[in-house]
């Protein structure tokens, strides 16, 4: 069942556990329901209730857990430390009758109704297990362009009869260990791809300097000018929302003389780039992205009135391949199983790996 527009509507479902895989293994679920004070709190108490009391949830939280402490390192006692974990929440919990877990979801559940009249949104987040960096949440936000409509996220593919609707439907990665035989580098995979995707090699690496304005900000910081005077404000929050765009050229000119020295000496920086393109199918969409960090020497050429730059080897060196869709009440399940086989012949086109593991523990 999807609750859409219409609400209730029987559609095709996707089991997105097994078609996600090993490859997306702990994705969030976005569920589209009505603004409606009863439906708000039904279905934030349903999500509660089954997220603190669930099998499934507090196992991969845990698991995670495990599997990035230091103090745990041998398979066995892993696997052991995890089952008693699990064991010792079920006990505390069935011996109470899931008491906790049912008035904690009540109380949610008529919090979220009050919050959304008054704010317009609604979080809530648990610890597991106390001393534990273990989060897990339940969120309900507007949808952009359908007021009559709330945007429910968790990790739950399921609530109720409801399927959700995963909030990442691809990811594939390229770095120095999986690097394909064709490309020298993750610069050049990432340079190849940007050209199959209509982009100019050179335009892609000049924007990977034409964003590096934090030079501007370090050539202050080094030389102690950390007050947020009108320079620095002007610098920091260019590009901002509500805030004036400046040129390279304009940050260089608002510069001390010491300060202007240093911008122009080359500075090790983290270099990024991203691409976007949009998937369609039906009334569903999804965004396509590939975004590359690198690092280079960047400096500011007064000459030339840009920011120059030349890229050094690293070992962090890494290209990233996602497909978020844009989840809304038109969104339906069999689109986005399309456009997730779009973004795969996609991917396999640009000569990423067909399918990328991650393995949580």
């Amino acid at each position: 069942m999807v609750l859409g527009k219409e609400g209730f509507q029987n559609k095709p479902e996707v089991d997105w556990d097994k078609e996600l895989g090993s490859e997306l293994p702990d994705p969030m679920f976005s569920y589209i329901i009505p603004n409606n004070p009863l439906v708000i709190e039904k279905f934030v108490t349903a999500a509660v209730y089954k997220t603190l009391s669930g099998e499934e949830i507090i196992s991969k939280e845990i698991g995670r857990y495990i599997h990035d402490s230091p103090s745990i390192k041998d398979e066995v006692a892993e696997h052991d430390v995890r089952d008693m974990m699990d064991y010792t929440r079920d006990i505390l919990s069935r011996s109470t009758g899931f008491h906790y877990e049912q008035q904690e979801a009540i109380k949610q559940g008529k919090k979220a109704k009050a919050d959304i009249a008054e704010y317009g949104s609604f979080s809530a987040n648990y610890d597991y297990w106390l001393g534990m960096p273990l989060k897990s949440s339940v969120n309900l936000r507007p949808v952009r362009g359908f007021p009559e409509h709330l945007s429910l996220a968790s990790k739950l593919s399921e609530i109720n009869t409801m399927k959700g609707f995963p909030d990442d439907l691809l990811y594939r990665e390229v770095n120095l260990e999986k690097l394909p035989k064709d490309s020298n580098s993750v610069f050049e995979f990432a340079q190849k791809s940007a050209a199959k995707l209509g982009v100019n090699p050179s335009d892609f690496m000049q924007s990977m300097f034409d964003k590096q304005g934090i030079i501007f900000v370090e050539a202050m910081n080094n030389c102690g000018h950390t007050n947020f005077d009108k320079v620095r404000t002007a610098i920091v929050s260019s590009g901002e929302r509500g805030h004036k765009t400046y040129s390279p050229d304009e940050m260089f000119k608002m510069l001390s003389g010491k300060e202007k020295d240093l911008v122009q000496k080359p500075a090790k920086e983290k270099l990024n780039v991203a691409i976007t393109r949009e998937l369609e199918s039906g009334k569903s969409k999804a965004t396509f992205s590939l975004n590359t960090w690198t690092e280079g020497m960047v400096w500011y050429d007064s000459k030339k009135q840009k920011i120059e730059g030349e890229l050094i080897p690293s070992k962090n060196a890494a290209i990233y391949l996602g497909l978020r869709p844009t989840i809304t009440p038109d969104t339906t399940h069999p689109d986005l199983l399309d456009i997730r086989r779009k973004g795969q012949f996609l991917a396999k086109d640009l000569g990423f790996p067909e399918k990328h593991n991650i393995n949580w523990f």
